[in-house]
């Protein structure tokens, strides 16, 4: 709620204490509420079902507003200043939940991530604390790997950090999504190989230097909820720059920044792949569905 409340009995100039008086304020009251939502959310954040819940509420109170309000000329009035309010606003939420992509969440990005140039994706940095997140959407998660790398040893991140990526596969695997990690990290001796897949979903391997990486970047997805991918591209040439350089060639060597981050071009791809993503309850109830059909289909 914006915070914004809305006196009704006293813009209806009401004062009979009758039941349909009463209702008639809970409805103004309700119809006002929602429209403060609706202006008050900006038609951008990818709040949707929040929105189309409160379109439901302001034409069922609308609808009892209009039966009350009788031939009274100041409610009348009133009431149809916030109706058509109210109805715009549920225009331009269901416009826009047509023309906007469905929210997705990128767990464990950097602060000044590319995926904030997007729209509808919810950024979680370290400060926000992936963990903390509760669900309800696709994910894209890019956990930490210097505790799953071949030099692991030589880290200093707490050990508490391996943790993540484990958390992370959960989340995938329960809400839809991927999970990328680096081709050599020791996560996939427990995930599906490349081209393979388990209950959950399938691994795919892929080099970020086609979407215009500067160095070859060998990346392995997990994908979960997918029934397709996709077509990606194909870059031609060889890239100059390495990520851990070459000997006697300077400025040959990614920086750190340029090591960590996303080709735009890659993280377009991914959000469309897990736009398409469901979460696995889904997955489920459709794959029982389809049993029990192709078992009906025996019978006849």
């Amino acid at each position: 709620m914006s915070g914004q409340t809305i006196d009704s009995s006293a813009v209806l100039g009401v004062d009979a204490e009758t039941d349909d008086w009463k209702a008639l304020g809970h409805c103004m009251d309700v119809i006002g509420e929602c429209w403060d939502d609706g202006v008050s959310s900006g038609f951008v954040r990818a709040n949707w079902t929040l929105l189309d819940r409160h379109l439901v509420t302001i034409i069922n109170q609308a609808k009892k507003a209009r039966k009350l309000l009788g031939g009274r000329e100041d409610a009348l009035r009133f009431a149809s200043v916030h109706i058509e309010k109210c109805a715009r606003c549920g225009e331009e939420c269901r416009e826009s939940s047509i023309t906007s992509p469905s929210l997705v969440t990128a767990l464990f990005c950097r602060h000044d991530s590319i995926y904030r140039t997007f729209a509808n994706v919810d950024v979680w940095d370290a400060q926000r604390d992936a963990q903390r997140w509760t669900g309800g959407s696709p994910i894209i998660a890019h956990p930490p790997c210097r505790l799953w790398s071949s030099l692991a040893h030589m880290s200093t991140a707490p050990t508490e950090e391996k943790e993540l990526t484990l958390w992370a596969v959960g989340q995938v695997r329960r809400w839809g999504g991927l999970l990328e990690h680096p081709q050599r990290s020791k996560i996939w001796k427990i995930l599906p190989q490349p081209w393979k897949s388990d209950e959950y979903g399938i691994t795919v391997e892929m080099d970020q230097w086609h979407w215009g990486h500067p160095a070859s970047k060998p990346t392995r997805l997990y994908i979960c909820g997918a029934t397709s991918l996709p077509e990606w591209p194909l870059r031609h040439g060889k890239p100059w720059k390495t990520v851990t350089g070459i000997t006697g060639q300077p400025g040959r060597r990614c920086t750190d920044a340029e090591r960590q981050a996303t080709p735009k071009d890659f993280a377009a791809w991914l959000l469309r792949v897990a736009r398409s993503c469901k979460p696995n309850d889904q997955v489920m109830r459709e794959r029982n569905n389809q049993n029990m059909d192709g078992k009906t289909k025996g019978r006849v």
